[in-house]
């Protein structure tokens, strides 16, 4: 959900999303080949859009936990707000 969302930010003009998914068979060549890969059944999911893209100096920065370049009221997530003086 959140990729969708993400790729309609960066299409403010519309454009094109993309979801795709297949089956995918990992054997016992592949798998040797491939260190980390495991014999078996798989589904490759596939996400692109016509968006503008990830800005290169930020690229590195993607999988943080809580890293977004949106301000905050388009982030998602949680959100850290100042407690209230009572």
């Amino acid at each position: 959900m959140n990729l969708s969302l993400n790729a309609r930010d960066a299409m403010p003009d519309g454009g094109i999303l993309h979801i795709d998914a297949e089956n995918l068979l990992i054997d016992e060549d592949y798998a040797h080949i491939h260190i980390d890969a495991k014999v078996g059944p798989y589904i490759v999911i596939t996400v692109s859009d016509t968006g503008a893209g990830i800005p290169s100096g930020v690229l590195d920065r993607i999988f943080e936990p809580f890293f977004t370049t949106k301000n905050m009221e388009k982030a998602p997530g949680l959100v850290f707000q100042q407690p209230l003086e009572l």
